[in-house]
């Protein structure tokens, strides 16, 4: 898998698991202290970090490996609708958070994430 892009969140105190069963009705599921969510119209998968990175990571399946490194949201329509997309899905959790930065920026999964 590769990391499409990480979009970086204020960090707050949010005890998630009070919010478990309004995450898991949003298509979220717990995995390795973070939560997931499968996206089937893009093929990616949203990796939630409310502990220790504060972030919202974009993963996608390296059957065909993009080329690594930053990228510019005009050069990159689609990808920059994923992002889009991702904002989106974090205006809808059942808690109020707020983004810090965007790194557009595709990189290799480390083995905590896979």
């Amino acid at each position: 898998m590769q990391q499409l892009f990480e979009i970086k969140l204020k960090p707050m105190q949010i005890d998630a698991e009070k919010y478990l069963h309004e995450l898991f009705e949003l298509g979220w599921y717990m995995e390795g202290g973070s939560f997931r969510n499968m996206d089937e119209e893009y093929h990616v998968v949203f990796v939630l970090d409310l502990k220790i990175s504060f972030s919202l990571k974009c993963l996608i399946v390296d059957l065909l490996p993009l080329d690594e490194g930053e990228w510019n949201e005009k050069e990159y329509p689609y990808r920059e609708e994923v992002v889009r997309f991702a904002l989106k899905i974090l205006k809808k959790m059942p808690f109020e958070l707020e983004v810090k930065s965007i790194e557009r920026k595709t990189a290799p999964v480390d083995e905590f994430l896979r």
